[in-house]
């Protein structure tokens, strides 16, 4: 299944789980990943850093004071001594601890064909051999109808150009409006997936990011109130760290 097929569907909405189900379970973790596609979620969105020996690892955080309130960064540490620090939920063991970047590609890659779907993979950091090695497991789990990658600016997705122009690639730039130049500079980019922020929702810009072609995953609603009045604005994707109560607005919408 190409990820794009999930928005030909006019009425379907796709519920993108922000860093796996993380209103319910441990972010950036196998467990939360798991749980988001057994909820029946789209995507699963996580993030991209290294370890102070390479390893790329999910973690959102540069440091592990908000997980594990220790204020340790994480380029300090190698991957072991992170693994060290073991699960964020005891009773979940392993699949509750940070993840490898291979963990989870492992993790996506074992699912049935049915529940297997796609990725929002967000990669935090610059570094030549963060973004090298990510290209280089894109190409390797052959992620291309599958997956794309979150970038902040357009610089970084110059780069991962270069290594691998057959990735597709999201541009946040959100330090900028997202304004017709921005977009026209998306579009001219390449960009297919955007994310826009909740506070650029209008009926008004939703409709112009559809006429340009973009397929777009609101960035975030977490409550059947914000999720019902999104929809209304004709937004047909939406980030959640609570995809459950996502796809019950979406069922009481006769959607989906």
């Amino acid at each position: 299944m190409n990820i794009k097929d999930l928005y030909k569907n006019p009425k379907k909405i796709v519920v993108t789980a922000h860093r796996g189900f993380s209103g319910r379970y441990p972010e950036n973790t196998i467990l939360a990943f798991e749980k988001a596609f057994e909820t029946g979620a789209d995507l699963i969105e996580f993030d991209l850093r290294l370890t102070k020996d390479g390893v790329p690892i999910v973690s959102h955080d540069a440091t592990l004071k908000r997980v594990y309130n220790e204020d340790i960064k994480i380029a300090s540490l190698t991957f072991r001594e992170l693994k060290e620090r073991g699960s964020k939920v005891e009773s979940a063991g392993p699949a509750a601890s940070i993840p490898s970047f291979r963990e989870v590609l492992d993790f996506f890659t074992c699912l049935k064909r049915s529940e297997r779907k796609g990725l929002n993979i967000q990669i935090k950091e610059t570094e030549e051999s963060l973004l090298q090695q990510a290209c280089n497991m894109f190409k390797e789990y052959e992620l291309y109808n599958n997956a794309y990658f979150t970038v902040s600016t357009f610089e970084t997705a110059e780069k991962i150009k270069e290594l691998d122009s057959g990735i597709e690639i999201c541009i946040l730039e959100r330090k900028r409006e997202y304004d017709d130049a921005l977009l026209i500079a998306m579009k001219n980019f390449g960009c297919t997936f955007i994310q826009p922020h909740r506070r650029d929702m209008t009926i008004d810009f939703v409709q112009k990011i559809k006429n340009i072609g973009f397929l777009a995953n609101l960035y975030y609603s977490n409550t059947d109130g914000d999720n019902k009045l999104f929809i209304s604005y004709g937004i047909q994707g939406i980030l959640t760290d609570y995809p459950d109560i996502l796809i019950s607005s979406v069922h009481s919408l006769n959607l989906m």
